[in-house]
């Protein structure tokens, strides 16, 4: 299993609001933020555009924490414990 975990920042001075997403050991991603979503609904598309360009295949189950949101990633040849 992998985990995706998206967090929103605030906007600065010179920068707009953003979502940034972000996996152990692998570079982070920035998105703006798109005010026509929700912060779940734009949370999954930024877990599922993060996904996409890591090749991540499989199921996401999404979820909010309280730093931001966390997309547990399931792939496709994962075998939960019996």
């Amino acid at each position: 299993m992998k985990a995706i975990e998206i967090r929103y920042h605030g906007p600065t001075s010179t920068k707009g609001s953003r979502m940034s997403a972000f996996a152990e050991d692998l570079p982070t991603h920035y998105y703006p933020y798109d005010y026509a979503k929700t912060p779940s609904e734009q949370a999954v598309d930024v877990a599922k555009d993060y996904a996409a360009r890591l090749d991540w295949n499989g199921d996401m189950i999404t979820g909010s924490t309280r730093a931001g949101w966390v997309a547990v990633f399931v792939g496709s040849n994962y075998k939960p414990a019996e």
